[in-house]
């Protein structure tokens, strides 16, 4: 009888523990759908196949929701001002090549330049895609190295308004 009752036990205590791990793998794979990041993830993918349809504007908003939930992994995980910075800027190259489809250029450079000056690495492909929205714009009185000197600057303390404001006076004095 005690050999009996050692197996039931035994059963009973698997069952327990079955359970509790099915439990905490329910509330993980829970957790893990709603987290910003996993949002953020599912609304760029939805972004990128609108865009490959040509749905610019759906694509647009798509990407503004991927910032939202990329700005609230970044709380979550107390980022700081820095890795805040290069993960909003990340978002604009895709919103670069939204306007630069839609003729809108000089806003196109804008999105381009927060992107290039954002980052914490800074690339080749960073100063060949300023370069590339730059001449897009077709500035008479705009030097490529005034864009390039704007990077620089905005590196030290990266600010989308100002690189934005900038811009648009430089379209505006043109």
């Amino acid at each position: 009888m005690k050999l009996l009752d050692y197996f039931s036990r035994k059963e009973r205590e698997q069952a327990r523990q079955d359970l509790v791990a099915n439990t905490l793998l329910s509330r993980l794979d829970e957790l893990i759908r709603e987290s910003p990041l996993t949002k953020a993830t599912e609304a760029v993918g939805q972004a990128s196949s609108a865009m490959a349809s040509g749905e610019l504007n759906a694509a647009w908003g798509l990407y503004q929701e991927a910032k939202e939930h990329y700005m609230a992994h970044a709380v979550q995980c107390n980022y700081t001002a820095a890795q805040v910075i290069d993960l909003d800027s990340s978002m604009s190259r895709p919103l670069a090549d939204i306007l630069r489809q839609e003729n809108k250029h000089f806003d196109a450079l804008v999105h381009i330049v927060y992107w290039a000056a954002g980052t914490e690495m800074p690339l080749k492909i960073h100063k060949q895609q300023v370069a590339s929205y730059f001449k897009r714009c077709k500035f008479r009185r705009v030097e490529l190295e005034d864009v390039t000197s704007l990077v620089s600057i905005s590196r030290v303390d990266t600010d989308f308004v100002r690189i934005r404001d900038t811009i648009g006076a430089w379209r505006d004095a043109d």
